[in-house]
């Protein structure tokens, strides 16, 4: 491994603050999203999250690094099957991806995903990136978190640390991934976040290339063809 970067917490998060309100979204740029979601989450885009052995999670993920500009261009030119299907959506996501970029100039996406919570079901306290550096994901624990709720119910409930709070649709939200949390959806509809990990700009090219090392992290550059 090249000693030009080195693996370190690019993102120091306030221990004191689980969820820190960054700003009100436009609720037209985020139903478009939503309605998609629901419309068309099946089995093939829609996977329980047993990696983690949570109960009821469910994720969409778009596991790559990337800015999204630099990637929407990518994926308008793939030719490969995940590229094509994603594209739709992706597509929808971008003004949300530009809002949250615009209230953090500082910091860039290099990884989204939708979690997605049925009825009835929850995610068990957990804290991410418990094994430090060395782990598995080591990244998504010294970036960033962001989350823009796309669709929720007020049953449906985050917890992390000591505070316990109902994320509602139109707003977006710093969280502290960190610390141990769960999720827990009550209520009779799905619970349905848009998930965004964010960098410095300045450690981008860190990020970029240990992701390209990490196996299981499929990276921009696989959507060529």
């Amino acid at each position: 491994m090249s000693n030009m970067f080195e693996k370190k917490y690019y993102y120091i998060k306030d221990d004191t603050r689980p969820f820190i309100f960054q700003g009100d979204i436009d609720l037209n740029i985020v139903a478009p999203a939503a309605e998609y979601i629901l419309n068309t989450a099946s089995e093939k885009n829609l996977r329980r999250d047993r990696n983690r052995n949570f109960e009821g999670s469910y994720w969409w993920a778009f596991p790559f690094c990337f800015r999204f500009g630099e990637y929407q261009h990518k994926m308008s030119e793939s030719t490969s099957e995940k590229g094509t299907s994603l594209n739709q959506l992706y597509t929808l996501l971008c003004p949300i991806f530009e809002q949250v970029e615009q209230l953090r100039p500082d910091l860039e996406i290099f990884y989204t995903e939708i979690n997605y919570i049925l009825p009835g079901e929850s995610i068990r306290p957990h804290k991410d990136n418990a094994g430090g550096l060395d782990a598995n994901h080591w990244f998504l624990g010294c970036t960033c978190r962001i989350h823009v709720p796309l669709f929720t119910n007020v049953n449906a409930i985050m917890t992390c640390g000591n505070e316990a709070k109902h994320l509602p649709v139109g707003t977006i939200y710093e969280f502290h991934n960190n610390l141990i949390h769960h999720v827990e959806n009550k209520g009779s509809s799905p619970r349905v976040h848009l998930v965004m990990d964010l960098v410095p700009k300045k450690y981008k090219p860190d990020l970029d290339y240990f992701l390209k090392m990490d196996p299981t992290v499929w990276h921009i550059a696989n959507l060529t063809t």
